[in-house]
C-alpha cells in the first residue's frame, strides 16, 4: 500500500471554489516539468490520492490535484486518467474545475502536459464531489483517511 502524503509543491495561495479550499502551486504562465502552463495546478486541501472505482488502480498517493481553468463560475467537475507513458498503466486521477465541457477540459490537459499522459477525461457530478470534500479534513482530523480514499473513489 502506497504512504499518504501532502503535494511537494509549495502552495503560492488558497483559492476558494464552491467551498472548496484548493492550494495553488503554479499559476497560469508557471514552469513545470520543462512546459509553461496555461491554466493553474494545485491540490485539494486536506484530500489524498483516490482508486479506481472500477479497476481498483492507485494513484500517487498524494493530495488529490487539480487543474484551474479560467472560469471559474463553471460549476462542472471532470477529471482526467493518467498513465504512465512508459508502460501505459494507469497513474493518477486530475481533476479540471473551471470548465464548461469535457473537451475544454481535455484541452486544457493537453496544452500543459504531453499527450502520452492522457487516457480520457470524464465528467464527474460535482454535487457529489462539492460535497463530499469537505469532509475529507473532518474524517482525516479523525484518523480515517482510509475511508475518505473510500469514499472518494465512489464519486460517480
Amino acid at each position: 500500500m502506497k504512504q499518504l502524503r501532502k503535494s511537494n509543491d509549495p502552495i503560492k495561495r488558497v483559492l476558494l471554489w464552491n467551498r472548496l479550499e484548493i492550494g495553488v502551486s503554479h499559476e497560469p504562465g508557471d514552469k513545470r516539468h520543462g512546459h509553461v502552463l496555461t491554466a493553474g495546478y494545485g491540490h485539494i486541501r486536506g484530500s489524498y490520492g483516490d482508486p479506481d472505482p472500477v479497476s481498483g488502480e492507485v494513484g500517487d498517493g498524494m493530495a488529490i490535484d487539480v487543474w484551474i481553468g479560467a472560469d471559474l463560475g463553471s460549476p462542472k467537475v471532470f477529471r482526467v486518467k493518467q498513465i504512465r507513458p512508459e508502460t501505459g498503466e494507469f497513474d493518477e486521477w486530475k481533476y479540471v474545475i473551471g470548465c464548461w465541457s469535457q473537451e475544454e477540459a481535455k484541452q486544457l490537459y493537453l496544452a500543459c502536459m504531453p499527450k502520452r499522459f492522457f487516457a480520457g477525461v470524464e465528467s464527474v457530478d460535482p454535487a457529489v464531489f462539492i460535497d463530499i470534500l469537505p469532509r475529507l479534513k473532518a474524517w482525516d482530523s479523525k484518523g480515517s483517511s482510509r475511508d475518505c480514499r473510500h469514499r472518494l473513489s465512489n464519486i460517480p
